[in-house]
């Protein structure tokens, strides 16, 4: 059983895997996704306990313009902004 689900948006696979697996092997559930908007579906449909989210997404949105978004929606999942 999970301790909480966190979803992770970055476009570097190799970075969503590192964090994921570090994450899963203290009982996380993990989702990942590539670009922002992955990342508002997933967001919209599931309740995430932590986000982790790239500043520079490869989609044309920038982590921080989505991290506004957000804020503007009242969103209140805390979000760790990674370079």
């Amino acid at each position: 059983m999970s301790i909480g689900k966190i979803l992770i948006i970055d476009d570097q696979v190799d970075i969503q895997i590192q964090i994921k697996d570090a994450l899963e092997d203290v009982d996380y559930e993990v989702i990942c996704v590539s670009d922002s908007i992955a990342a508002k579906s997933e967001i919209n449909n599931k309740d995430f306990d932590l986000i982790f989210m790239d500043i520079w997404l490869g989609d044309g949105q920038d982590g921080m313009s989505l991290l506004e978004e957000l804020k503007s929606r009242n969103f209140l999942t805390p979000v760790i902004m990674m370079l």
